[in-house]
């Protein structure tokens, strides 16, 4: 029996007091191989680290995605336990705490900077506003900032106070105690230099990845494009094969959608079973940063060209074509969605299509694709 309690209380220390690794993984290193932290007593862990780009990070123990820890907020924060939301980490190098047994973290930036952030009509001109991140005390930055208001203005927090304004947008100089920056409403990157007084207000950019589409893989994006501050974005003649993309913004896995297709309202920050099944054609493709909601759309500009080459045609419901033998026709709608689909044999009385209502189509007929309306 002593022996038996020895041996319990033996395990229960051991594993109390046994070695854990805890390493720092993310978009960083292509999510590959931790990058271990020090620790001197199996719960709190340090680390040194400079990050050149935005990242995505998380914390996990043995190198294991067993146990790992994920969040929302930064610099600091209390880690969830096998979270699926990454860490979102500005470039800069910091001096990194984590807490195995609480889970709380903290970057602590070693560059000595001034603290600028930015304020205006999107928070009621209240100082200090939205926090600038450095990493090295010069060039200032926030990625993927959403203004619903049409002015802003830079801000110094810290002695001597100073406010920066402009009048020239996307981009200028700013002047100290200047007016309002006039600003157009949308998503954006912002950047300001503290030495030349330079800013930027870059439209964010959302792009598609994957390999769905035709020579595309999981490394290069196609970049889609706003007219409208970034709240609205399209692609047009896009070809697509058999895959899956993902929408994501700067390139980045911080922020993407996944879901169905054709068409729907994407998935923030979904994981891999949530991937868009793609379907091989040539589409125009919609995405809006506001609402989520997306369409790949057939081609007109493919259908168009195709049509010019057609040996076939519809009319009052029934397909006319010259060619022989047994057919295979698929109809669908203008959002891709497969209507009807069909095996018939060649006839000169045309081939009864039999569509559910009226609206406009697209006939796949072997190598011919017809636009038509019903």
């Amino acid at each position: 029996m002593k022996k038996l309690l020895f041996s319990f209380l033996f395990s229960v220390v051991f594993g109390l007091f046994s070695s854990q690794s805890i390493g720092l993984i993310g978009s960083f290193n292509s999510w590959s191989g931790d990058v271990v932290m020090a620790t001197t007593d199996n719960v709190h862990y340090t680390l040194t680290h400079t990050f050149t780009a935005n990242a995505g990070v998380k914390f996990r123990q043995n190198g294991s995605w067993a146990t790992n820890w994920g969040g929302t907020s930064f610099p600091s924060g209390i880690g969830v336990l096998n979270s699926p939301n990454n860490i979102p980490v500005t470039p800069g190098t910091y001096n990194i705490t984590f807490n195995r047994t609480t889970g709380a973290y903290n970057f602590a930036s070693t560059i000595v900077s001034d603290n600028i952030s930015f304020y205006g009509g999107f928070n009621s001109n209240a100082t200090p506003g939205e926090s600038l991140s450095t990493p090295d005390g010069i060039t200032y930055s926030k990625s993927d900032f959403y203004f619903n208001a049409a002015n802003v203005k830079f801000y110094k927090s810290n002695a001597p106070i100073k406010t920066w304004g402009g009048t020239t947008f996307p981009s200028g100089t700013a002047v100290e105690n200047g007016g309002d920056i006039p600003l157009t409403s949308g998503y954006y990157n912002i950047t300001f230099n503290k030495n030349t007084l330079a800013y930027s207000f870059q439209v964010a950019p959302v792009t598609l990845i994957g390999d769905g589409i035709s020579g595309g893989n999981w490394t290069t994006d196609v970049v889609l494009t706003s007219t409208d501050g970034g709240k609205t974005f399209t692609k047009s003649g896009l070809q697509l094969v058999a895959g899956e993309v993902k929408f994501r913004v700067n390139n980045d896995w911080a922020t993407s959608w996944g879901g169905t297709f054709p068409s729907g309202t994407g998935l923030l920050n979904s994981d891999d079973a949530d991937n868009i099944p793609t379907t091989p054609g040539t589409y125009d493709v919609t995405f809006n940063r506001l609402t989520g909601e997306y369409a790949f759309t057939v081609s007109t500009l493919a259908t168009g060209e195709t049509v010019k080459k057609s040996k076939s045609f519809v009319s009052e419901g029934k397909l006319y074509t010259n060619k022989q033998g047994n057919l295979s026709v698929q109809v669908v709608d203008y959002s891709g969605r497969v209507i009807k689909t069909i095996s018939a044999k060649a006839s000169s009385n045309g081939i009864e299509l039999n569509l559910p209502k009226k609206g406009n189509y697209i006939l796949k007929l072997n190598d011919e694709v017809i636009k038509f309306a019903y």
